[in-house]
């Protein structure tokens, strides 16, 4: 009998679900709360599952792997929810955001309250899990990436934002990462000229050969080629170069592109950022694809 129960144990699915994050460059802190995670049937059921925090916190910490640069406050990801014993077909995922007392923190130490537009749009997956215990059980992880640059749009006061989440998802290792340098000399000089890298922004896009462009969707309008994902940079004294990094792509091919006017990019308004160049990288499961910018 204790046989019997051990076995059917065994065969119980679950399904974690992790959070990374994406960062905004010229912010030292985005204090938000996550309540929940919506898992999204095929039949168009959703199954909420409490993610257990209580309180606001500051999510930048999860925007780089813990080896990124060799910098301790990188801290990869947060574990939102771990369920036992779920069953279904499921193809959309989102975590569920609170604004209560929610802030973005800029470099300056000012503090801009954020209020919350809507919640995000189902970042899609594909998922089948059962806890039959006539089967082997299902077990899975998926990490839902918040991009940040794409999520936070300045009120015309400019005195808070409004926040409307922007969410990728991928089943983990299924998705690999892109990380790359551009020249301390591009980015201060030629037609570029920043200033320790302020408004600097790397953009990746789906699939070769991918004319760039800025993020936009006012909620009725929206670039038929959006930026999937994006990463500030960072210096790297000891080569004199901008290091960046963008985790959990699926595997494929993408388009990353530079620019130093991403801190004109409005998600709600269609920018003109004057990406200075693109590569094409394929991304495969599991591994990390290095490129460079001359």
């Amino acid at each position: 009998m204790l046989l019997g129960t051990i076995l059917l144990a065994g065969c119980e699915s679950q399904l974690s679900v992790d959070l990374a994050v994406a960062a905004p460059s010229g912010v030292s802190k985005v204090v938000l709360n996550i309540t929940d995670v919506d898992l999204e049937s095929d039949d168009g059921s959703v199954d909420e599952y409490g993610t257990g925090i209580d309180n606001p916190f500051d999510v930048t910490p999860y925007s780089r792997s813990e080896s990124f640069n060799d910098d301790d406050r990188y801290e990869g990801q947060l574990e939102l929810i771990n369920e036992n014993n779920l069953s279904g077909d499921f193809v959309g995922i989102r975590p569920v955001f609170d604004t209560t007392d929610a802030y973005v923190q800029l470099s300056s130490g000012a503090q801009l309250p954020i209020s919350l537009s809507s919640q995000a749009s189902y970042a899609s997956i594909s998922l089948s899990l059962s806890d039959s215990g006539t089967s082997s059980g299902d077990s899975a992880r998926i990490i839902t990436t918040l991009e940040l640059p794409f999520s936070l749009v300045k009120n015309s006061a400019g005195t808070g934002y409004e926040f409307t989440p922007v969410i990728r998802a991928v089943k983990s290792g299924n998705g690999g990462t892109i990380s790359g340098s551009i020249p301390e000399s591009s980015v201060t000089g030629g037609s570029c000229g920043s200033s320790a890298g302020s408004g600097v922004a790397v953009y990746v896009y789906s699939g070769s050969g991918v004319t760039p462009t800025d993020y936009y969707d006012d909620g009725s309008n929206a670039h038929s080629d959006q930026p999937l994902a994006s990463s500030p940079l960072d210096y790297d004294s000891s080569n004199s170069e901008y290091l960046f990094e963008i985790r959990n792509l699926p595997a494929g091919s993408y388009t990353v592109a530079w620019t130093c006017k991403a801190a004109n990019d409005a998600p709600n308004a269609s920018d003109s950022l004057g990406f200075l160049d693109t590569v094409n990288a394929t991304v495969a499961a599991g591994s990390t694809t290095t490129i460079s910018f001359d």
